[in-house]
């Protein structure tokens, strides 16, 4: 009898444990889980504004060509970016460098890429 009442009462301390353990166990696979989360959506936010940045380049690029057609040839329309989807904005600087440089910002989807060139004409 006495042997039966040992049995059973370990088996009251060995259900606590299991229970704890298996808390454990979830929580760490949890944390485990939400630290690959975090890094893939840190990568996948990363490549999505590699292209976004490549077409703000483009964006400032084409505003470049503009500029620098405009100043030989004469008064011309500006770009125009209707193809490009998104909010798209050309600017140029607000930083003054000089009479022989222009610089833009090109701006798609709040990410902006600014390009500068020194003119020799």
């Amino acid at each position: 009898m006495v042997f039966k009442k040992n049995i059973n009462q370990n088996r009251k301390n060995f259900s606590g444990q299991i229970f704890l353990m298996s808390v454990l166990l979830l929580t760490v696979v949890s944390l485990a889980g939400l630290i690959v989360l975090t890094v893939f959506n840190k990568n996948l936010k990363k490549s999505y504004e590699i292209g976004e940045s490549i077409k703000a380049i483009f964006v400032a690029d084409s505003c470049i060509e503009w500029q620098v057609y405009k100043d030989i040839n004469g008064n011309i329309q500006e770009p125009n970016f209707s193809n490009i989807e998104g909010a798209v904005s050309c600017s140029s600087s607000n930083r003054v460098i000089g009479p022989q440089y222009i610089m833009y910002t090109g701006t798609i989807r709040n990410i902006s890429r600014i390009l500068e060139i020194k003119t020799s004409y």
